[in-house]
């Protein structure tokens, strides 16, 4: 739902269409202080991305990517992705690094984030234990042996959160996992919303996992959100 309510957002400034309606609430989670990410201006109209292996556009607080899967059955190419407007995010992150994961197993974001460890961004993880340790494949194993704490959910049902709050101002997540599978094999996509607002009921949602170990329906709070960012609704709930 998170998802698709971010994606609405989008289109409603691509077509002009409304397609959220109007919005009213207020955050639950305590508001973030601004960093000065979160403060640089946008493009004013949409503007293409130009991304390999995939497409972008960029628009305010917003962008977007789209891989365009697949990419060839060489597992050679399976690099240089889509994936790497993330690692750059990563790699430009100063203070924080809450991360959200269903899967783990893409070498160049597991490299973004042991580097953003070692330069001493405090770094946070929850993930879903059966498609990350039980994964033979998993890359998150490095993350551990490097001291970064992760917690996992310990749960049959799935955690199927996929998504990063960098430096408190700034949310990637979408419907890409961060796998070589969903990046080079699988139609996906990722989004970055830069707002202060958003990365306040995400963090909410993170804290929730990670601090109380509350997990799908043991969620004690609904962290619904509905604001104006630059002119386009949006909610989060």
């Amino acid at each position: 739902t998170v998802i698709l309510l971010a994606v609405a957002a989008v289109i409603s400034q691509l077509t002009g269409v409304d397609i959220i309606g109007t919005l009213t609430g207020a955050a639950t989670a305590t508001p973030i202080p601004p960093t000065a990410i979160a403060d640089v201006p946008g493009p004013t109209s949409v503007q293409t991305l130009t991304v390999s292996k995939g497409f972008g556009a960029t628009k305010a607080f917003w962008q977007i990517y789209f891989n365009a899967a697949p990419v060839s059955q060489n597992r050679a190419d399976y690099n240089n992705g889509v994936e790497m407007p993330l690692v750059a995010a990563i790699g430009a992150a100063r203070v924080s690094l809450d991360i959200a994961t269903f899967e783990w197993n893409n070498p160049a974001l597991t490299q973004a984030v042991l580097d953003a460890h070692a330069r001493g961004v405090a770094i946070r993880i929850v993930a879903d234990n059966e498609h990350t340790i039980e994964d033979p494949d998993t890359t998150i194993d490095q993350l551990v042996d490097a001291g970064i704490p992760v917690v996992y959910d310990q749960k049959s049902a799935l955690m199927h959160n996929k998504f990063m709050i960098l430096d408190g101002s700034t949310v990637w997540t979408g419907s890409m996992n961060y796998t070589i599978t969903d990046i080079y094999r699988n139609n996906n996509h990722l989004i970055a919303l830069r707002s202060r607002r958003a990365a306040a009921a995400y963090l909410a949602e993170f804290d929730e996992m990670f601090v109380t170990r509350e997990f799908s329906r043991t969620r004690s709070t609904v962290n619904d959100l509905s604001f104006n960012q630059d002119g386009t609704p949006v909610q989060i709930g």
